[in-house]
């Protein structure tokens, strides 16, 4: 009689498991050398350090990627030490230099365990890094001026990033934001780069399926509009009435993502010329009555409600207006309170756009003797 493990036969079941599973788990070290590796002119080379073999990126915008590897889950493991004054990180699954998820050090950090700001996970979305809608994604790590170990371990939809302690994750991202699935491998920013180790296959300890969004229960949360199907470039004009729309606007349905976000970023593409688009809504009231609403913007609002002006306001990153979190999206931007009359309103807001993520978070703070569109 054949002996069982786990309800498998030993034997030939066994024997083809165990090949399923390391076949599920390729492993490559790539080599730092230049043939493994694309770059342009000027951007790398390969030397050593303490005698051990390194890539060497050699400006801030220099970027090299792994020749001929497509990943799409499983672990990236590499050391850095960062030169760069700024940032150094590494971006995965990349289609092109539009696309892709983004780890990153944020340098400046390198060496405060307690920088609330020191790495950063964010999706790169028609070449706009979405770091401003995202803040949640960040947090502080102990690394140096020398060398680090970093490993990411990645499923189809949930990421863990370790930074020199291999037991403890230092950043932990429920559910990767990008438009891209597989692709390539890079590193950028001034830094030195060795040991870099790829495992393809099923993440380790990690479900292919995202974390649950924590709004989700929320029914105070705004998650159904419509927005206009193009958008206005503003030119040095900073508003104008006039760009209200009329009744010959074209709207398209569009629904909040996680954390009640609307993300214009992604409908829309990005570049860093200020516009400007509509989004519009209905609150149903059972009798005339005002209720709060909290607000996250990026970056530039206007909020009528049955075609009146009630709110405006602006968060321009690095400047005095900026709101908390420093100039990034957040239900705690703004709020007001808006006037309701007994029956349908119509709630109307332009969302103006200057550089990087384009979003709308809306939630009033209390929904008795209201409906929202679900």
């Amino acid at each position: 009689m054949k002996r069982t493990f786990s309800g498998i036969v030993l034997g030939g079941l066994l024997l083809t498991s165990i090949l399923a599973h390391a076949q599920q788990k390729k492993e490559t070290k790539v080599p730092m050398t230049a043939d493994s590796w694309q770059y342009d002119a000027g951007d790398a080379e390969f030397t050593t350090d303490n005698s051990q073999p390194v890539l060497k990126l050699l400006r801030s915008k220099a970027i090299a990627t792994v020749k001929n590897l497509d990943f799409s889950t499983g672990t990236i493991s590499y050391d850095i030490k960062p030169i760069d004054s700024f940032f150094a990180g590494c971006a995965f699954r990349k289609q092109s230099k539009d696309e892709s998820e983004y780890f990153y050090l944020r340098t400046e950090n390198a060496g405060d365990p307690d920088a609330s700001t020191a790495v950063q996970y964010a999706p790169i979305i028609s070449s706009i890094n979405l770091w401003d809608l995202l803040p949640e994604y960040q947090g502080a790590a102990s690394f140096t001026r020398g060398w680090n170990h970093i490993k990411l371990v990645v499923s189809k939809k949930q990421m863990r990033v370790f930074v020199n302690d291999m037991n403890n994750p230092t950043l932990i991202i429920p559910r990767l934001e990008g438009n891209t699935t597989h692709g390539s491998i890079a590193f950028d920013g001034q830094a030195l780069i060795r040991n870099v180790a790829i495992i393809q296959g099923p993440a380790e300890n990690l479900s292919d399926e995202p974390e649950a969004d924590i709004t989700y229960n929320d029914p105070r949360y705004i998650r159904n509009w419509e927005v206009l199907k193009d958008f206005r470039y503003t030119g040095s004009t900073d508003f104008d009435k006039a760009w209200i729309p009329d009744n010959t606007a074209v709207w398209e349905k569009i629904t909040a993502e996680r954390k009640g976000m609307i993300n214009l970023t992604r409908k829309y593409g990005g570049n860093f010329t200020r516009k400007i688009t509509w989004l519009k809504t209905t609150i149903t009231a059972e009798k005339d009555c005002i209720k709060n609403i909290r607000l996250g913007f990026s970056d530039d609002i206007y909020l009528y409600v049955n075609k009146q002006l009630v709110y405006l306001d602006k968060n321009t990153f690095f400047t005095p207006i900026m709101k908390v979190p420093r100039g990034r999206i957040s239900i705690d931007n703004g709020s007001t309170i808006i006037p309701l009359k007994a029956g349908a309103n119509e709630v109307l807001i332009g969302l103006a756009q200057n550089f990087y993520g384009w979003a709308l978070i809306a939630r009033l703070d209390d929904t008795e003797g209201v409906h929202l569109i679900r």
